[in-house]
């Protein structure tokens, strides 16, 4: 089980030389997730 305050911690780094369309997609899926994640963490 995560302790709550390194779910909260997570966080992306993109190097921006990688930034092609297919990319940009994932980067978007994978902050929202990560957002998702985040907020049903804080929930309790």
């Amino acid at each position: 089980m995560l302790r709550k305050r390194s779910l909260n911690e997570i966080e992306l780094r993109i190097d921006p030389g990688s930034a092609t369309p297919a990319n940009e997609q994932l980067t978007h899926q994978i902050r929202g997730g990560i957002a998702h994640l985040n907020a049903i963490n804080n929930t309790d």
